[in-house]
């Protein structure tokens, strides 16, 4: 069941979840819409153990739409990776294939998570990284994406690495 908490500490139950949505690995990201202050979750595991290659949005924590079209395949079932946003978009990045192997592919939404498009050749990471899931992403003030760690496989050690990159155009003074 979804919950929420009041800035008084006050806990609030809301909807049941339902059977598609992720309660493992997935991805989350707050960000701001049309004045609302909003948590998204993509990609994960169920409470059966599948995975799911779906995106959910909330604005009060207590009832929870699902963005994408359960029909659609914008990208494969995962879990761990890794969300972001940058330059005007959401970043969907990698992740555990239902095979259990990291990806290093890179997912695009501009329409704030309801459809997802493989990014083209002018952003993608460099071919010496690999793939991975359970990274984590930040993106700094000089417009640096960060990517920290992550594992190869579910059974991999953790990797101990950063990876720093740019679209260069944000790198332009105006």
């Amino acid at each position: 069941q979804f919950a929420a908490m009041s800035e008084a500490g006050v806990l609030t139950m809301g909807e049941i979840a339902p059977d598609q949505f992720p309660v493992s690995g997935f991805s989350a990201l707050s960000y701001n819409s049309m004045y609302f202050a909003r948590l998204m979750t993509v990609a994960g595991k169920t409470a059966a153990g599948e995975l799911t290659n779906a995106a959910w949005s909330t604005f009060d924590g207590k009832s929870w739409a699902l963005l994408t079209d359960a029909s659609s395949s914008y990208f494969g079932k995962r879990e761990g990776a890794s969300l972001t946003y940058y330059d005007d978009k959401f970043f969907l990045i990698g992740g555990f294939t239902t095979a259990g192997n990291g990806t290093s592919d890179i997912y695009l939404s501009i329409d704030k998570g309801v459809s997802w498009a493989l990014a083209d050749s002018m952003v993608m990471l460099p071919s010496a990284f690999a793939g991975r899931g359970y990274s984590s992403v930040v993106v700094e003030k000089n417009k640096y994406m960060l990517i920290f760690g992550g594992k190869t496989s579910n059974n991999a050690a953790s990797l101990n690495e950063i990876w720093r990159g740019r679209i260069n155009r944000l790198g332009f003074k105006k």
